[in-house]
Order: structure tokens, then C-alpha cells, then sequence
């Protein structure tokens, strides 16, 4: 029993497949495994201890599907677990797309994928990190299918995968994209696709393209009208479609200013560099330079045809990263929506691999160990961070629940409990030494999270089994403007905790 599967293996899948498999799996676990083998959560995790992820007004309609294969509980472990495994096939759909031979390149770009802070933030919010890894593994695995000339249900299967994507996270379009331009970019570079057969290439990619994001926004449309729900404000993706001149503008602006961002963290002409971007701004200048050496070897640079659509490739880059930002203006980005910018490290060790002498490319190889070293650092740093701001919440969560049964003890008319004031500028880490570390991160790490209402009740609720009704949030609101309730002290002053109305008030901030 099993023997032709193990037959399988050995024969039938390439060892740079198992290379690409096992490194991106091995190095994901030992970058990751801290996160993955505790519980650490955010202000997010506490709306996600268990959830079907069924967020249709999001326009994630096939996110529950994708979550669905790990259950809908926020298991760090099992969903780590399959972050590990996808990313893992994954590398595999890449390596097979770019026909990538080297196994130290293959090594490297498993540690850029699995260690890149486009995946560490992914694993802040675990609940759903399967699935949007899934979503990134199909993506490439769309890329595999539509670069190379196939048959036609090739390209179709590739849309369908496409459209998939889309309907698990909308950012993981960019990341197929990202692979088609890598894979187009090398085969100009390289003199093994005529400008023409380019241009055509191109044009059968935007068919695709466009025919995918048709039919998600159709099937979107149409679950939505029939469950009577509407597109929702958050990320701007009910102004979906509504594109003008200056949002146009104002996203290619963005858009750039997104991978600076990305690379640099802030601007380092008014903050101290930190490692991460004295990193970064080595390897874009060892890039430029590959770059015009590979052009120049190559002999691309003699045909004005192809070298032109070779920046143009480049450039097109940019926007393609953060498209969504173009046809939903009110979309703003985060590193967990740009890991498609990973890709300009593969294609940078590609290059430094075939047109420079072995010592510098083994130069620059050693570069990118010590920059997938320094991911592991910041995503351990934040980890560590997130424990910190765990325990810091448990003891202040036991400490206010230690305030209610103490109120229901001496009051039995406590139909509901409402906290009132809010703390969130606070916990909010953006201004401490702290961020120096891990800065591009630092959007989604507080010092605690009792900072309101609902974050507050939902902690006691999962973690201490508050029974108390919540109060509703136009009560909470109704009672911040009573006099009473504002001439209160702070928790745990005493006098922090009053019972108005059936309702026990606990004023945690002002």
C-alpha cells in the first residue's frame, strides 16, 4: 500500500521540485515556528476566534472555502501548518515557471518568500493565513498555466485560478502578475521570445486578465444581490469601478510610493536608517547594475524594439503591484498585499546568476542569506512583541473580570456590562523606540488590547468566559454622554466600575 506513490516521487518529481518544496516548508518552520506554536493575537484575532471567514461584502466570496480546509477556529498550529505546505507547492510553481536549475537561488527565494514581511504580517492575522497563502500558491500556479504556450483550456483553467484568487484575496492578482512579468522579462533578456511573439504574449495575458476580473466581479455581484448584502467601505472596495483622472494619478504616485515604502520602511532622510533598508538599498543598487550588465552581455540593448519592451516590462511593474489601488481608489496598502515585490529579489539572483563572474554572483548570494536572516529577525522581534502585548492583556483582562464578579456579587441587577473610552493612541506602537526594529510591521502591534468596548468584551468573553450581555454600541455611546458616567474615574481607580440602568459601566480610558 502506498509503494506507487513512492515510486512517484522517485522517479516522476524533479529534484529541483523537492529542493524547492522542502527548503521553502524547512525554512518557514524555523522562521515562523514561535508564531505557529503559540497564541499570540491581535486586535483582529479576538472578532476570529472562530469565524466561517465569510466576508462577501469584502469581496472575498471564496475565502471561507479556502479557510474551510483548516475549520474555522484560529489554530496556530494546523494553520501554519498549511501556510507551510502551500508556500511549499507554491516554490515548486515558481522554480517549474522560470525554469530556475541553481538550488542556493532556490533556497534563497524560499527564505525571500517564507520570510518577507509580506508573510510575517499574513501570519498576524493565522485565522485566515491559510487561505490567503492558498490564494498565492493558486496564483502562481495561474502563471505556470498562461505563460507557456498551451492548449486552450490552459488558458481558461488559468483564469478560472485567477478569478479563485481574486475571491480569496484580491492582492494575490498582483502576484501572478508579478510572475508573468519575471517569466517575460528573462525570456527578452535572454533572446528566446521574438518582440512579436512578446507583444502577442501580452495581449493573451490581458485577455485573460480582463476576462478573470470580469467574471469575479460578476460572481460577486450576483452572491451579493441574492443574499441581500452590500459591498462594504472597508478597504475602499465599495468605490470599485469608480476611476477618474486624479485617482489615476494619485495611484500611480502611490503605487510607487508603496515600494519605496516597502524597501525603506519611512523616510530615512527624517528617521534613522535601519538594517532592513541599509539592506535593501544595497541589493536595488546591485540590481540596477545586474540589470544593465544583463543588457549589455545580452546584446538586448542593440534592438531599440526590445529593450523598450523590456522597461516597459519594468515600469509596468510598478502599477501591477498595487493595481487594486487603480480601479478601487479607496484601497490603502499593506506589506501582507505586496508580496509580489518579492519577486524583484528571484529575478535579481537569476540575473547575477548567468551574466557575472561566479565570485560576485556568490557575493550577492551571500547578501540575500544575510537580508532572509534579517526577516527572520524582524518577524521574531514582532512575535516576541505580540507575546508581550498577550500577556500584558491577560493580566489586565483578569484584573477587570476580577472588577465584575466583584459588582455581581454586591449587585444582581446586572443585565449587561459596557466599557466606556477608548485607548487606542495608547497601545498603538508607532511611536516607540520599538518601531526603529520593525517599523513596516508595527501597523498591527499594540501594547495591549483592552483599549475599547468590543475588544475589551470580546477578550473576557473567549479567553475568561465572561456570561454578561454586551452592551450594544449605541448604549455604549448613549452612557460616554452622561454626566455621571464622565465625572467616573479611570479603571482601576475605584469608583471605575458603576451599575446604570441594569448595565455595569467600567470606564477604562477617557
Amino acid at each position: 500500500m502506498g509503494t506507487e506513490l513512492l515510486s512517484l516521487y522517485r522517479k516522476q518529481i524533479k529534484k529541483t521540485w523537492k529542493i524547492a518544496f522542502f527548503s521553502a516548508f524547512v525554512l518557514f518552520l524555523l522562521i515562523h515556528l514561535y508564531k505557529i506554536t503559540n497564541y499570540l493575537p491581535n486586535h483582529d484575532t479576538l472578532y476570529n476566534f472562530y469565524s466561517n471567514q465569510r466576508v462577501l461584502g469584502s469581496g472575498r466570496w471564496f475565502l471561507q472555502y479556502a479557510c474551510g480546509i483548516s475549520s474555522y477556529f484560529d489554530l496556530p498550529w494546523l494553520n501554519g501548518l498549511l501556510c507551510a505546505v502551500y508556500l511549499g507547492v507554491m516554490m515548486v510553481f515558481i522554480v517549474e515557471l522560470l525554469n530556475i536549475q541553481n538550488p542556493v537561488i532556490i533556497i534563497l527565494t524560499s527564505g525571500i518568500l517564507v520570510g518577507t514581511p509580506s508573510t510575517t504580517e499574513m501570519l498576524f492575522f493565522e485565522y485566515t493565513a491559510d487561505g490567503y497563502v492558498l490564494g498565492l500558491a493558486l496564483s502562481a500556479l495561474s502563471a505556470v498555466l498562461s505563460c507557456r504556450k498551451g492548449k486552450w483550456y490552459c488558458y481558461l483553467i488559468s483564469g478560472v485560478l485567477l478569478c479563485l484568487t481574486c475571491g480569496i484575496y484580491q492582492s494575490g492578482v498582483s502576484f501572478a502578475a508579478m510572475c508573468c512579468i519575471c517569466y517575460l522579462v528573462l525570456k527578452l533578456v535572454n533572446d528566446e521570445i521574438s518582440v512579436k511573439d512578446a507583444w502577442r504574449w501580452i495581449g493573451r495575458h490581458v485577455i485573460i486578465y480582463v476576462g478573470a476580473m470580469v467574471c469575479y466581479y460578476v460572481i460577486w455581484k450576483m452572491m451579493m444581490h441574492f443574499e441581500g448584502i452590500s459591498a462594504t467601505s472597508y478597504q475602499g472596495i465599495d468605490s470599485l469601478g469608480k476611476i477618474s483622472l486624479s485617482s489615476i494619478i494619485q495611484s500611480c504616485i502611490q503605487s510607487a510610493a508603496n515600494i519605496g515604502v516597502y524597501f525603506v520602511e519611512w523616510n530615512i532622510l527624517e528617521h534613522p536608517i535601519s538594517l532592513y533598508a541599509m539592506l535593501n538599498l544595497i541589493f536595488l543598487i546591485c540590481f540596477a547594475v545586474v540589470l544593465v550588465v544583463a543588457l549589455v552581455k545580452s546584446r538586448a540593448y542593440r534592438s531599440t524594439s526590445r529593450l523598450a519592451l523590456i522597461l516597459f516590462c519594468l515600469a509596468a511593474s510598478v502599477p501591477v503591484i498595487s493595481v487594486w489601488g487603480f480601479i478601487s481608489p479607496g484601497v490603502q496598502y499593506r506589506p501582507m498585499m505586496l508580496h509580489g515585490i518579492c519577486l524583484y529579489y528571484l529575478l535579481a539572483m537569476i540575473l547575477f546568476d548567468k551574466w557575472v563572474p561566479t565570485r560576485v554572483s556568490t557575493a550577492f548570494a551571500a547578501l540575500m542569506a544575510v537580508i532572509v536572516f534579517n526577516f527572520a529577525i524582524m518577524a521574531n522581534t514582532s512575535y516576541f512583541w505580540m507575546n508581550k502585548c498577550y500577556e500584558k492583556t491577560y493580566y489586565r483582562g483578569s484584573q477587570i473580570m476580577n472588577t465584575i464578579v466583584s459588582a455581581q456579587q454586591k449587585n444582581d441587577d446586572i443585565e449587561k456590562v459596557a466599557f466606556v473610552g477608548n485607548r487606542v493612541e495608547e497601545v498603538c506602537s508607532d511611536e516607540s523606540l520599538f518601531t526603529q526594529e520593525v517599523h513596516i510591521l508595527c501597523a498591527c502591534l499594540e501594547e495591549d488590547l483592552l483599549y475599547d468596548h468590543i475588544h475589551t468584551y470580546l477578550f473576557l468573553e473567549n479567553t475568561f468566559g465572561l456570561d454578561i450581555q454586551r452592551a450594544l454600541d449605541e448604549q455604549v455611546m448613549e452612557l460616554e454622554e452622561m454626566e455621571q458616567v464622565q465625572q467616573m474615574p479611570v479603571w482601576p481607580a475605584e469608583g471605575c466600575a458603576q451599575v446604570i440602568n441594569g448595565v455595569l459601566v467600567i470606564r477604562i480610558a477617557e
